[in-house]
């Protein structure tokens, strides 16, 4: 006995090119969400500067100066601030040290190298590894990460504390 037309299961007339293209999209859609690091939702924000800074600890203070542009040097060398190009550290960068959100940030920056009190606006790159690989090569240059391995670079003291301990002040 045949099924009904009405129930029988209808055969797409894909080119076996296309059907090997969504397979192929499909397989990697399965395997990037498979292979990718869990997104941590919070922690504590690491401030990494070149090996070569001479500072050690840096007040609440003067990371808000240095994040508003108000401070040009810091540790022994020019300032050079960088910061991801967006995502939650950012964010929490901008709210708690600039207390401004990503368009008034850039207003502000744009304002200074305008009138010339600041030779440039912040690098902004796309990763925690190319802030820390900057860092590492640029003297001068400060950095705000997620916590994890930062080789290369100094982890800086905030208000005599270290990330982890009680009391750390910085946090994403």
């Amino acid at each position: 006995m045949e099924c009904p037309t009405l129930f029988a299961p209808k055969r797409l007339s894909l080119s076996n090119q296309l059907r090997r293209w969504l397979g192929a999209v499909a397989t990697l859609c399965l395997l990037a969400t498979a292979t990718a690091p869990a997104q941590t939702s919070g922690g504590d924000l690491l401030v990494v500067v070149n090996n070569a800074s001479t500072a050690t600890n840096v007040t609440m203070a003067d990371l808000e100066k240095i994040v508003r542009g108000e401070k040009s040097s810091f540790g022994g060398a020019p300032v050079q601030l960088v910061l991801l190009s967006s995502g939650p550290q950012r964010e929490a960068v901008l709210k708690q040290l600039a207390h401004a959100d990503d368009n008034e940030f850039k207003k502000l920056w744009v304002t200074l190298v305008f009138r010339n009190e600041a030779g440039s606006e912040p690098v902004t790159v796309p990763s925690r590894g190319i802030a820390l690989d900057y860092v590492a090569v640029k003297r001068g240059a400060i950095a705000f990460i997620s916590t994890g391995t930062a080789n290369n670079v100094k982890i800086l003291k905030v208000e005599g504390r270290l990330p982890g301990e009680a009391g750390y002040p910085l946090h994403w």
